[in-house]
């Protein structure tokens, strides 16, 4: 019998007992109708008046135990004759519940005072129309939910004057219904790059109608200035989820996104810049990964696509592991000074790669520059033909040029992501070079631009044509020759290496 068995035996036992305890459990009502018409705000630690033991607000509660307790469920209701008066219930005290709903209000503010924490153990339902869940001014609060949130409408989880300090959801996040946005800002204390998150959305994101904006970083009203730095980790976006920077033109602010898929993602939403966001940038990354208790992480191989029809977002797009597609022919993909290509394959990662999401092949993603560095990356191209003579293939479009030392894969692939042998073909009979960079100059000579495995050398009518990258002035051409005698000499080292020749029957 295997060592483990018994611990399975123990998990298994705590998860009836968890399962036992929420069918336990008990839920207390809040009288938001009552309150509203109050119109006073009010810290919830003075609001016992306010808590019921039944939805028809029958039973008044005793004391407020069930607050931090962590077994109880607590829920908002208001009736709907109620005026939607502003008032906000602060949370001056922690609390810790099993679970949350305020689906039935509109215009609700909850307050989060500096150094609280709210933490759901299991899920939570947030809000209806124009809602909020914030810190108090300068920020403050983390918001922590284990299980699966959902939200109803537009609803914001911080806003740039009142951030959170923290938010976590270990489920899967959704924005059910409504075509406003779903407003994010947590500013933490940390320095906000890619390995200090202020949000982690450990489950994922997923909305299931077309939003305006979706995951905005600012407030729901865009003429703001925007100058927080925020960083959010998130195990990849399915449905209509999107990214915005928001502000107006004298924002300075910085979003990174850094996508951590543990699985295949792909979102019809959009990446791009509400209003001009002045010098705001909204920093996209690639990490597929898991992570430890120690910091470490462990590199994945998984893919997170984008094909919404604007990509017009400023920032820069670093690749450390797992594949990212954006959508090449989407407005904003040609945007002039949207930022750089990261190419930075980390040690122990399979790939990081980046390519198109859309279904046609064509179109050129732009950006300022390429860097390379530590284990370099790949550039998936796609390949098509509409008569069998000439190419058609997705390329990126550079102002300067590629820079850094390191290794650059041009994956060639077919249309619909797999083999490319049949157009490699056309590019053969018909003497054809790719430009799938162009450049304002060269890339630096530390840069090497190689084919994928087994495409280094491909065999073709009983002849092996070898590929080759030419580092031209104005960009990249690929094509594959036979070399004339007298570059014999300097193809052997390439031959010793392949690991394979790809042969054409």
């Amino acid at each position: 019998m295997k060592t483990v068995f018994p611990m399975k035996i123990s998990v298994l036992a705590c998860l009836f007992a968890a399962c036992l305890l929420r069918l336990s459990a008990a839920t207390y009502y809040f009288d938001y109708g009552s309150f509203h018409t109050a119109g006073v705000d009010m810290n919830l630690s003075e609001t016992q008046s306010y808590w019921f033991a039944d939805s028809s607000f029958s039973t008044p509660v005793e004391n407020l135990d069930f607050l931090t307790s962590g077994g109880d469920n607590i829920a908002f209701v208001k009736p709907a004759s109620t005026t939607a008066n502003r008032v906000t219930l602060v949370f001056d005290m922690d609390v810790r519940v099993a679970g949350l709903d305020d689906a039935s209000i509109a215009y609700s503010y909850f307050r989060m005072e500096p150094g609280k924490t709210f933490a759901v153990e299991g899920d939570a339902v947030l809000g209806n129309w124009s809602s909020a869940f914030y810190g108090a001014s300068g920020g403050g609060g983390a918001l922590s939910i284990q299980g699966n949130l959902t939200m109803t409408q537009s609803y914001a989880l911080g806003n740039i004057n009142n951030p959170l300090e923290s938010l976590y959801v270990g489920g899967l996040t959704t924005l059910r219904t409504g075509t406003g946005e779903f407003v994010l800002c947590a500013s933490g204390n940390g320095s906000h790059g890619i390995d200090e998150p202020d949000a982690i959305f450990a489950g994922g994101l997923t909305i299931n109608v077309a939003q305006q904006r979706s995951v905005l970083l600012g407030a729901f009203n865009p003429d703001l200035a925007v100058n927080a730095r925020s960083c959010v980790w998130v195990n990849g976006v399915n449905g209509y989820v999107g990214f915005s920077m928001g502000g107006n033109s004298s924002s300075s602010g910085v979003f990174n996104v850094v996508f951590t898929n543990l699985t295949n993602a792909s979102s019809a939403g959009n990446l791009s810049m509400v209003n001009s966001a002045g010098t705001g940038r909204m920093n996209i990354v690639m990490r597929s990964s898991s992570s430890g208790g120690d910091g470490a992480y462990a590199y994945l191989n998984r893919t997170q696509s984008f094909t919404g029809d604007d990509m017009g977002f400023k920032g820069d797009v670093s690749c450390i592991s797992g594949t990212l597609k954006l959508n090449y022919n989407a407005t904003g993909a040609d945007l002039a000074g949207r930022g750089n290509l990261i190419l930075s394959r980390a040690s122990g990662a399979e790939t990081a790669a980046f390519g198109n999401s859309s279904d046609t092949v064509g179109g050129a993603f732009a950006f300022s520059s390429i860097e390379v560095s530590d284990g370099g990356g790949s550039i998936i191209v796609r390949l098509d033909s509409s008569d069998g003579s000439a190419v058609s293939y997705d390329c990126l479009s550079l102002e300067n040029s590629v820079s850094g030392s390191g290794t650059v894969v041009i994956d060639l692939r077919n249309f619909n992501g797999n083999s490319p042998d049949e157009f490699i073909d056309i590019m053969i009979e018909n003497d054809i070079a790719l430009k799938v960079i162009s450049w304002a100059s060269a890339a630096e000579g530390g840069v090497e631009f190689v084919a994928a495995d087994g495409y280094g050398v491909y065999n073709y009518g009983g002849r092996d044509y070898f590929f080759t990258a030419n580092n031209a002035a104005d960009g990249l051409y690929i094509s594959y020759q036979i070399p004339e005698p007298a570059g014999w000499a300097a193809i052997f080292g390439v031959v010793a290496a392949a690991v394979a020749i790809r042969r054409r029957r």
